[in-house]
């Protein structure tokens, strides 16, 4: 049997300033643990652009993106933080009103490899679940 796994990040943009010029935006991820060879049975991590709202629910897990797979976040088991450019999803958000910018992590391919005890990268989550301090960041440059 498979275990297909997705991670969901979302970060409020209220503080951004109205007007504002946005240079640079990057999605930061701390790959924390590695278990087998998840990146020789899934390939890449890939990052879709999405929307699901205030809250997360089953749905959200195969919803349509906005934007699929535009970006690699990693292809290595190396543990570190992970960063991706997603300027143009973050303008994207703003130009449409979104109050968040929300992304999806996925392996490039998700139906082989991957059984229940084998293959899984760990990302540190917000709420600091493996103690490492390096939680989610959308670290936006603008003026």
């Amino acid at each position: 049997m498979n275990l297909v796994t997705r991670g969901f990040v979302s970060f409020d943009l209220s503080d951004i300033p109205s007007g504002a010029t946005i240079t640079e935006a990057s999605l930061r991820l701390y790959q924390a643990k590695i278990i087998g060879n998840p990146y020789g049975a899934g390939g890449s991590l890939k990052v879709d652009h999405l929307t699901y709202g205030d809250s997360l629910d089953n749905e959200d897990y195969g919803a349509a993106a906005l934007s699929s797979s535009f970006i690699t976040l990693t292809n290595n088991a190396s543990i570190e933080w992970k960063d991706a450019v997603v300027t143009d999803r973050v303008k994207d958000d703003i130009a449409n009103g979104r109050s968040r910018s929300q992304f999806r992590i996925h392996f490039q391919t998700e139906n082989t490899g991957g059984d229940v005890t084998g293959d899984f990268a760990y990302f540190e989550a917000a709420e600091n679940n493996m103690a490492t301090g390096n939680t989610p960041q959308l670290v936006i440059k603008y003026y």
